[in-house]
């Protein structure tokens, strides 16, 4: 007979402080912390990249898991317990990660000019128009002027071809579409992008964090092109710094400079790495407006359609 059925059964409620809960019911006062922590990591679907940080009680004090072996029932553990798990990335995957980001950086700057960086724009709700203006003008510092045109640019695009941006395209009808794109609250996106590549004359390229890929807005007989990278909320710009010192930063590169589009890929691969995105699936906002909590993207489109308000703010899950 297995020891472990000689033992009480356990039932543990863990709330995973990323969100969600999940329920353990094949543990027994028998097991041990590492049948723990490794019924955690499964049933929460945690990468083993992550540390474990238990609480337990009220009020809550933290549970011992540097101890594989001891057993739940010496760390006082009961049936019916209310588990608070949070997972960090562990120290060694930091340091790897800084190791393999070094590294990237030290190839990029021996195989050319210099290497790829990240430059901070403003989240302000603008953050592509001025992203975009950023690396279009090549600009020592972001221009918080900059959006305004661009939007008005959009709306007369899209005014100007309503055979072509149809309610079914736009997500709601043409004058709605163009008196909404104006707001300085509404975000941009992939239909301002495409039409933001053709009327500036540039391809834009952006990197997504979350995929690791790169999508291209190409423009009929550009010369140059340019790179963003978007975290899945947030847009901001990408330059080459040179080590020259003043003068070293590069927005806008030659349509047929290929070295720097595996710069760039290189960039956005390390990011995903890293986890540096935020999955617009599962994020909270919360509409200035009316004060409704949204979940994901998708909802705050649709309440945005629907009602016409404009004004979202990402905000932490309300206590369930």
């Amino acid at each position: 007979i297995d020891s472990h059925t000689l033992m009480a059964a356990l039932r543990l409620r863990c709330r995973i402080s990323t969100g969600g809960q999940v329920t353990l019911d094949s543990l027994t006062s028998g097991s041990s912390a590492g049948d723990l922590a490794e019924a955690i990591y499964s049933a929460a679907k945690i990468g083993r990249d992550h540390e474990l940080h238990v609480k337990f009680g009220y009020p809550p004090k933290p549970l011992d898991l540097s101890q594989p072996a001891s057993t739940l029932s010496s760390l006082g553990l009961t049936s019916g317990e209310a588990l608070i798990v949070e997972a960090k990335r562990s120290t060694q995957w930091q340091q790897e990660k800084a190791a393999q980001l070094d590294s990237v950086l030290s190839s990029q700057v021996e195989s050319g000019a210099g290497f790829l960086s990240v430059q901070t724009i403003p989240a302000n709700n603008s953050c592509l128009f001025l992203a975009i203006d950023f690396c279009v003008s090549n600009r020592a510092a972001v221009d918080l002027d900059s959006a305004a045109p661009m939007r008005q640019a959009i709306a007369q695009a899209v005014s100007a071809d309503p055979a072509t941006y149809t309610a079914a395209f736009l997500d709601r009808e043409n004058p709605a579409y163009c008196q909404w794109i104006l707001s300085p609250n509404s975000w941009g996106g992939a239909i301002e992008l495409s039409i933001l590549c053709r009327r500036l004359g540039v391809q834009i390229n952006v990197i997504d964090t979350q995929t690791g890929r790169m999508d291209s807005y190409p423009a009929e007989n550009a010369v140059h092109k340019i790179f963003l990278i978007y975290d899945g909320i947030h847009y901001d710009a990408v330059a080459m710094e040179t080590l020259e010192g003043a003068g070293g930063l590069t927005t806008r590169f030659p349509i047929s400079d290929e070295s720097v589009d595996a710069k760039a890929l290189e960039l956005g691969k390390e990011a995903k790495s890293a986890g540096q995105f935020t999955d617009m699936s599962k994020f909270q906002l919360r509409c200035g407006d009316c004060g409704v909590y949204l979940r994901g993207e998708a909802e705050a489109r649709q309440h945005a359609k629907s009602t016409g308000h404009t004004s979202f703010t990402e905000t932490k899950p309300a206590a369930s």
